[in-house]
């Protein structure tokens, strides 16, 4: 794809809130979840998970709390994108391992990555080391200090997320579709609904499918008032 045409996918991703009754085909979905799992992720550790809801009464048991939004009633499918608190724990070993048997890691290289990973994510010793990482703008002013998933770790997740959902809403214009991001529900609702465990993070859900009429045209204020060149 070249840059025109680019520009013209996402000039014309606009937020649909009413879909048609159409389904979407399964082999679809799957290609578009499989490119959104292509997103980018730190220590490639892929912590967003995807649920897929289109059976109506699955819909409906959260349509109360994302406030009776016609973007959830109308869509073929909802996608409930969600990121696992435990990442680090469930996936860090296993990452480096797929890095090391594909030939694009070394052990030696493998163990420097799993011990600064460590560092950014772990609360040791007992717990409490998140403590210690509190100090990390204190230490800042004296050496660059990043900003530590231990500490801020559901703005991290949420980081990913949003990299995961962009994908799949460019994705999805592309095969012909319409999507709606929604973040305006009751997490906490919408998760018992799903039955999403408790270690994941739900911040946001987007409907997909076929737009029944064209969504308004959107406006943007000039680019310059956001821009600063130096």
């Amino acid at each position: 794809m070249n840059l025109p045409s680019f520009e013209e996918l996402i000039a014309a991703r606009r937020s649909v809130r009413h879909f048609a009754p159409d389904p979407i085909p399964e082999e679809i979905l799957q290609r578009l979840l499989h490119i959104t799992h292509r997103s980018p992720s730190g220590f490639n550790l892929q912590p967003v998970h995807y649920v897929v809801v289109q059976e109506p009464k699955n819909k409906k048991a959260f349509f109360h709390a994302c406030f009776h939004q016609e973007a959830i009633a109308t869509a073929p499918a909802v996608i409930a994108f969600t990121a696992d608190r435990d990442v680090e724990h469930n996936n860090l070993k296993a990452s480096l391992q797929l890095e090391i048997d594909a030939g694009h890691m070394s052990s030696d290289e493998a163990e420097e990555m799993y011990k600064f990973a460590q560092m950014y994510f772990s609360h040791a010793p007992i717990g409490l080391g998140w403590v210690a990482k509190l100090l990390a703008p204190i230490y800042r002013l004296f050496s660059p200090t990043p900003e530590l998933p231990a500490i801020y770790k559901k703005a991290w997740l949420h980081l990913h997320v949003g990299f995961n959902a962009m994908s799949f809403m460019l994705a999805a214009q592309s095969a012909g579709l319409s999507t709606c991001p929604i973040g305006a529900f009751d997490p906490w609702r919408v998760k018992k609904a799903l039955r999403i465990p408790s270690r994941y993070v739900l911040p946001l859900l987007v409907a997909v499918g076929y737009k029944c009429q064209e969504p308004t045209e959107t406006e943007r204020f000039p680019l310059d008032d956001f821009v600063r060149w130096i």
